[in-house]
C-alpha cells in the first residue's frame, strides 16, 4: 500500500513540475494566436476567442525572415566548422594522447568559462578597430566566435565516444590495405553516430539561441531570432502578439530536432559527459 502511494505521489509532483514548466511554452503559443483586444483582458482567456495568423506576419516582416535566416546559418556553419576540428581533435587525443593526459580538461575548461566573461572584451577589441578581421556586425564574426565555444565540447564529447572504440578494429581495416584516413572514415566514424549526431545538436541549439554576442556585437546586418523581439517594442506599445510569434520561430525547430533525436541527444550526455 505504502509503494502505491509512493508511486501516486511521485508522479502528481512530476506532472505539477512538468505543468509548470511546459506553462510558459503553452502561454506564449497561446499569446501567438490572440486578437490583440484580448492580450490584457481579465480574466485572461486561456484559449483565444478568435485566433488569428496576423501576428505571425507581422512578426515575419518585422524581423522574423531575417532572423531565421541569419540564425540558421550561422548555427549551421557553426557547427559544420565545429564538428572538422573537433572531431580530428578529439581522435588525436583518444588515440596519441597529443598534448599530454592534462589537455582534454584544458580544452573543456575553454568551454566552462561564460560567454559574458569576454563579450565586453570582445566588443572593445573588434569596435575600436583592434582587429580588422572578422569585421563588426558579419555573420563571419560570430561563426568566429561560436567555433571558439563549440570546439571544446566537441573534442571533450567525442574524445570520450572514440576511447571506447577499439584501436583493433582500425588495424584489421589497415592490415586489410586501407589508409588511417579511410579506416577513420568506414571505422570510427559509423560506430561514433550517437556522439556525432549528439554534438552536433548541441552545437546547433547553442548557435541558435545564443543572444549575448548577438546583442553585443551585431548591429542592423546580422539580426539573429533573439535580437528580433527588441526591434518590436514600438514606442506606442510591444507588439506582444508579434514577440511571442517569434518566440515561436525561435523555439519549435529546436523542439522538432529535440524530439527526432532524443536518443542521441540523452546518449551523447550520459555517455560522452561521464566518461572521460
Amino acid at each position: 500500500m505504502k509503494s502505491k502511494i509512493k508511486v501516486v505521489f511521485v508522479y502528481l509532483v512530476t506532472s505539477i513540475l512538468l505543468a509548470i514548466s511546459l506553462f510558459p511554452i503553452y502561454w506564449t503559443i497561446n499569446t501567438a494566436f490572440k486578437n490583440p483586444s484580448e492580450f490584457f483582458r481579465f480574466p485572461p482567456t486561456f484559449i483565444p476567442n478568435e485566433s488569428t495568423l496576423k501576428n505571425f506576419s507581422d512578426a515575419w516582416n518585422w524581423g522574423g525572415n531575417k532572423g531565421i535566416f541569419d540564425s540558421a546559418l550561422v548555427a549551421l556553419v557553426t557547427t559544420g566548422i565545429a564538428m572538422i576540428i573537433g572531431i580530428f581533435a578529439a581522435y588525436s587525443i583518444a588515440r596519441w594522447e597529443t598534448g599530454g593526459p592534462n589537455l582534454s580538461m584544458f580544452i573543456l575548461t575553454m568551454r566552462m568559462l561564460p560567454p559574458v566573461v569576454p563579450a565586453i572584451s570582445y566588443y572593445l577589441i573588434i569596435k575600436k578597430g583592434f582587429l580588422l578581421f572578422p569585421p563588426f556586425d558579419s555573420h563571419l564574426l560570430l561563426i568566429c566566435l561560436y567555433s571558439l565555444f563549440n570546439i571544446p565540447f566537441v573534442v571533450w564529447i567525442m574524445k570520450s565516444f572514440i576511447s571506447e572504440i577499439s584501436p583493433q578494429l582500425e588495424e584489421a581495416a589497415q592490415i586489410a590495405g586501407v589508409s588511417r584516413l579511410r579506416a577513420f572514415w568506414d571505422v570510427i566514424l559509423p560506430l561514433a553516430k550517437p556522439g556525432l549526431v549528439a554534438v552536433a545538436s548541441f552545437c546547433i541549439f547553442f548557435s541558435w539561441n545564443e543572444f549575448l554576442f548577438a546583442l553585443f556585437l551585431t548591429s542592423t546586418r546580422v539580426r539573429k531570432l533573439p535580437k528580433v523581439i527588441p526591434f518590436l517594442v514600438t514606442e506606442q506599445e510591444p507588439m506582444w502578439g508579434a514577440i511571442n510569434s517569434v518566440c515561436l520561430f525561435s523555439i519549435i525547430p529546436m523542439i522538432i530536432m529535440a524530439v527526432f533525436l532524443q536518443k542521441y541527444l540523452v546518449r551523447g550526455l550520459s555517455f560522452g559527459a561521464v566518461r572521460g
